[in-house]
């Protein structure tokens, strides 16, 4: 092989793949961040029950949330018969923006070794603002029950916490579909998902479908196991299968079903729901009706918007929270990106953003989305194809925008600074100016004018009194969670509000407005249609002159056999967009829209026919509890702080008129009637966050071993060893505290102990370790060996700025004490002193992560690190008798997770290592990370072993012992091909671990190390063994005759193989069969166990 092939096959290998840090093999710490904008000083409301806390300008917001929390504990305590101790902490965030600069639910714990870990449930659930309170209350309702739900699971004795956390796999879909049921009873976009899975022949697989998908199907099953066996049973299915840690012998304990035969009898029951509701002028939305015809399941398509002149349409497509915005040209049918922001990551996502409009001149598109923690307004010129942006000052958010026919201004559907009720906006571009429209307790949604100018529209879900006139306040019941249409007289001075729908548990949304009339969503019928409601009058009374009432007449204009999202009308051309869900993804559908429409027969669809689907009031379960009980706990858990049967908010100055309401904007909202404890600040209090006690090979905290000389160096792998861990941290997440041990039948032991700081935007951490080698080969400055204990002592301070929540810098200063101490065997070793030799270092890593988890060892996505790395020995703390010199490192270690199809996936890596120096790191080739029983090649030499100071393993190599090639340089390939056999080919889990997470692996490996910068020299390619006459008993004598054996060895080897690979225990266990590949010839097989996750 010439030298320009050679390095051919090096640079195509390099080309797939990519960084990282080898202090021991392939385990490094990748990890995703979390990015502040700003600080967050905390505050609390302190309640017997609950701890409300909130942070500047979320005052109100958090006594709403107080109000709604101890309602919705009391009603959800009853129902699950859940008995909890101590009390619930609420964090309470303003906006979701706000919470995803925040540390809560941020982790980077990335283990290889998964058995023995425990992750505590704690009291602590969270909630955010998007402007709709009615939502809010729906979030608090899901929080609540969620955490009882994994209260109930998962917590009890010391024993049984650490057995549920170890052996208990409950899957998402069963423990979310039982919280939304809880929080929403059986919702209309449960149904649209439930409706299409059975419509697509999905149903009876619908634990393979995606986490959304999956939990609302499981929202109907859990809401049939309440219908026909009683809401008690759901408490009884918990508590079952926390007892025998698996749900099927829960489920046949309690209602006498698997989970196969329930999912079949469940479908009969849709099926017979569904054929008794049927409706003969049903309309079925096609995809032949689509602007475009094919979609992704993965990625959301929302908010179309359709330009004036109807030749273009704006949509935004979100690809695991990367929103990009489109322009689809209906003529020449091609789709053109004018935007995009924010990397691909898995986190709750903000479907609200970004807003887009167009101007009314069709040459330019506004766009509001939040950048750096701000609200910010960003406008697209299609003549120039520029766009510029401006922050949008006075707004924390925004849900709806819309031009005045003029162009000069516009209305923006949002939440001001320091309130958290949703109102309009009046906004002029020109200036940027914000000027508030309504400022009231009612959310307000969907502005719309009228094509002339003259009425705004919009939904509300203000109240009207009985005399009809619109409230100023709500009483101490709950936010009204359905929306009425509303008009408002733009032109007049003082502008009044009149309803033009009054349908008290009916929603209509997103008006959309006409020369005669205004077309809008509503669920009148069970799915929500579009509707059309036109202006009327009838004399009301005649005293001196004739007056008239006037009133809206609404009929269907729509009647499709699901769902409309959301949708967007032209008036010019009357075409409509309708965004709904089909085929298991997101569709966009063009229809014509007329008004004189008729649909006859129109009839209920079933989930308006059941009673019980949207039961989420205390009243809706007097089985479950008393409504005087209800009131009687929610009084006895506010221990008299809130007055529950006389509270109500108010706005300050809200006047109102019959039929109307003249809106003077108060200058701010207040609760009044409630007497809330004295808000006190919080303090750092820490909580238990993990443990891990686990049987083990491997380090606490890997540093780069002592070079152990010319033969095995037998202490690569720590042996198997008992590890413990314990994580807390505060409430906030915002530190947080590692401590461990390892202990060893051969005493080699290691401590370990770490502190991270992460409340400002970089994150900072300080570890300190302690690693004992009770038996290593030293060498003395003549190179005489000897025996000695080895205690390594390791400080690093690190600091990380993240550039985005996958993307960060991270910088080390590093300190290293090693001290030799030698074993006594006699007069001899007793005389040699011990050795002190200290070292600083420095690091640099950039490293990128936007893998997401889609089971255990099977993950989509990219993450990489790149790293350079300095030691320096230097003299100070003792007097130095040890080595000098230096070390210089880097690397860099790229992973690519492909999805094939479903959890079937292609998997590969690239790594590549050098080091220079006086005391360069030497890498051992071969073999596998956490090897049980590993093997060395000793017939490899070493060449110039007196340049090392340092040693590692480089893997994976599979086929092949450790060392197989060795160096100051290494490259490595890694491809496998991963298939969760069981979650790939049946739709349910059995009642064993090993079967549930079984795996088969294809692999194939490719690795190369060797010395200097030159792969194919001759020092690397002649491997030399002397081999010396002489008696073995003695180790001297015989003939002395020396024998060299000279092997031309190709620096490149590879293997292939297979794996089989599940979890067993609680541990995540590989039996890898490898066949090496060493010049070219296949060698014999050979066997590799290990305790390790990944490659």
């Amino acid at each position: 092989m010439n030298m320009f092939r050679f390095w051919g096959i090096a640079c195509l290998l390099s080309s797939s793949f990519a960084l990282a840090q080898f202090n021991f093999g392939h385990q490094m710490e990748f990890g995703k961040n979390r990015v502040q904008f700003k600080p967050f000083y905390w505050q609390y409301i302190n309640h017997e029950a609950l701890k409300i806390y909130y942070y500047q300008g979320g005052f109100d917001l958090a006594k709403f949330v107080s109000v709604a929390a101890h309602r919705e504990y009391a009603v959800l305590q009853k129902r699950l018969d859940f008995t909890g101790n101590g009390p619930l902490n609420i964090l309470v965030f303003n906006t979701q923006s706000d919470f995803q600069q925040s540390n809560v639910g941020y982790s980077v714990s990335d283990q290889s070794n998964i058995g023995g870990t425990t992750r505590f449930i704690g009291d602590k659930i969270f909630v955010y603002s998007n402007g709709q309170l009615s939502d809010l209350e729906r979030q608090i309702r899901y929080a609540i029950a969620y955490w009882m739900i994994q209260k109930i699971l998962f917590t009890g004795t010391t024993g049984e916490t650490y057995k549920n956390g170890t052996f208990l796999n409950i899957p998402p879909w069963f423990s979310e579909g039982l919280a939304y049921y809880l929080s929403e009873g059986y919702s209309e976009h449960a149904e649209t998902i439930v409706y299409d899975a059975f419509k697509s022949n999905q149903f009876l697989k619908f634990m393979a479908l995606p986490l959304h998908q999956s939990a609302r199907i499981s929202q109907l099953f859990w809401f049939y196991v309440s219908t026909y066996w009683g809401e008690r049973m759901i408490g009884n299915i918990l508590y079952l299968t926390k007892m025998t840690r698996r749900i099927e012998p829960a489920m046949m304990g309690s209602i006498g079903l698997t989970i196969p035969d329930l999912t079949r009898e469940l479908q009969d029951f849709y099926q017979l729901k569904i054929y008794k509701s049927k409706d003969t002028s049903l309309q079925h939305l096609h995809l032949q009706n689509a602007p475009w015809k094919r979609y992704k399941s993965e990625r959301l398509y929302y908010h179309p918007r359709q330009s004036p002149s109807s030749s273009q349409l704006a949509y935004v497509r979100n690809d695991r929270n990367q929103y990009r915005v489109y322009i689809f040209d209906t003529l020449t049918r091609k789709h053109q990106r004018i935007f995009k922001y924010g990397p691909k990551i898995e986190r709750i996502a903000m479907l609200q953003y970004p807003l887009i409009c167009w101007h009314p001149d069709g040459e330019r598109l506004y766009m509001v989305y939040p950048k750096k923690g701000q609200l910010t307004i960003r406008t697209h010129n299609f003549k120039d194809q520029q766009s510029t942006e401006r922050p949008l000052a006075g707004l924390i958010q925004a849900h709806a925008l819309v031009f005045h026919p003029n162009g000069k201004y516009a209305i923006i559907a949002g939440v001001a600074n320091a309130r958290f009720e949703s109102d309009l906006f009046k906004f002029t571009p020109s200036s940027g100016g914000i000027e508030p429209v309504t400022q009231d307790v009612w959310d307000d949604t969907d502005p719309e004018f009228s094509p002339d100018g003259k009425t705004l529209y919009f939904s509300s879900n203000r109240q009207l009194q009985s005399d009809g006139m619109v409230t100023d306040h709500y009483a101490a019941d709950r936010m009204p969670s359905n929306y009425d249409v509303f008009s408002m007289l733009w032109n007049e001075k003082n502008k009044s509000i009149t309803p033009v729908t009054e349908t008290p548990d009916i929603s209509e949304l997103q008006p959309k407005a006409t020369a005669q009339g205004v077309y809008f969503l509503s669920d009148k019928k069970g799915l929500r249609n579009v509707y059309y409601a036109v202006k009327d009058s009838a004399l009301a009374y005649v005293d001196t002159t004739e007056h008239y009432r006037f009133f809206y007449n609404t009929k269907p204009i729509t009647h499709f056999d699901r769902s409309i999202r959301a949708w967007d009308y032209n008036s010019v051309n009357a075409h409509a967009v309708f965004h709904s869900f089909i085929n298991n993804h997101d569709a966009f559908f063009a229809y014509p829209l007329k008004s004189d429409v008729r649909i006859n027969n129109e009839s209920l669809y079933w989930t308006k026919t059941d009673k019980m689907i949207t039961a989420v009031l205390p009243n809706k379960f007097p089985y479950a509890l008393p409504e005087s009980s209800v009131r009687e706990s929610v009084s006895k858990l506010l221990s008299d702080t809130i007055n529950t049967e006389n509270y109500i908010f108010y706005s300050d100055t809200l006047k109102t008129k019959q039929n109307s309401a003249d809106l003077i904007v108060p200058k701010s909202t207040i609760l009044r009637n409630i007497e809330f404890p004295l808000s006190q600040n919080y303090y750092t209090t820490f909580y238990s966050d993990y443990m891990v006690n686990q049987f083990d090979n491997s380090f606490l905290a890997n540093n780069y071993q002592v070079f152990s000389g010319y033969g095995n160096p037998l202490y690569l792998n720590p042996g198997f060893n008992i590890l413990s861990k314990i994580s807390i941290s505060d409430l906030m997440e915002n530190q947080r505290i590692i401590g461990g041990y390892r202990i060893n039948p051969a005493l080699d032991n290691e401590f370990m102990l770490s502190w991270e700081q992460r409340q400002n935007r970089c994150d900072h951490q300080w570890l300190l370790d302690r690693q004992t080698f009770n038996s290593i080969t030293a060498y003395t400055s003549e190179q005489a060996p000897y025996a000695a204990k080895l205690i390594t002592h390791t400080f690093r301070y690190s600091i990380k700025y993240p550039f985005s929540e996958v993307l960060s810098l991270r910088w080390s200063a590093l300190f290293r004490n090693d001290v030799k101490i030698a074993r006594s065997f006699g007069p001899i070793t007793s005389a040699y002193p011990n050795t002190y030799e200290n070292m600083l270092g420095t690091r640099m890593e950039l490293v990128f992560d936007n893998t997401r988890s889609v089971d255990i060892n099977i993950l989509n996505g990219v993450r990489f690190k790149v790293f350079s790395e300095v030691w320096q020995y230097t003299d100070f703390w003792f007097t130095k008798t040890g080595a000098s010199g230096n070390l210089f490192t880097s690397g860099v270690d790229f992973r690519h997770y492909q999805k094939i199809h479903r959890q079937f996936t292609w998997c590969n890596r690239f790594a590549f290592g050098n080091a220079l120096g006086t005391e360069r790191l030497i890498f051992y080739l071969g073999g596998v990370d956490n090897w049980y029983n590993p093997q060395f090649n000793s017939n490899v030499n070493i060449i110039k072993p007196e340049q090392y100071g340092f040693q590692t393993i480089a893997t994976n190599l599979r086929g092949f012992s450790q060392n197989t090639r060795n160096g100051n340089n290494f490259m490595v390939m890694n491809s496998e091909l991963r298939l969760p056999l069981v979650h790939y080919l049946f739709n349910q889990d059995f009642n064993s671990d090993f079967i549930n997470y079984f795996q088969l692996i294809g692999f194939t490996d490719l690795g190369m190390a060797w010395y200097n910068w030159n792969p194919l020299s001759d020092e690397n390619t002649k491997n030399t063994n002397v081999y010396i006459d002489q008696d073995p008993a003695l180790g001297y004598g015989g003939s002395g005759i020396i024998i060299r054996v000279i092997n031309y060895n190709n620096p490149l080897v590879g293997g292939i193989g297979f794996g089989l690979r599940s979890r067993f225990l609680g541990y995540f266990m590989r039996l890898d069969f490898g066949w090496g590949i060493d010049n070219w010839k296949l060698q014999k097989r050979m066997v590799g166990l290990s305790l390790t996750t990944d490659f």
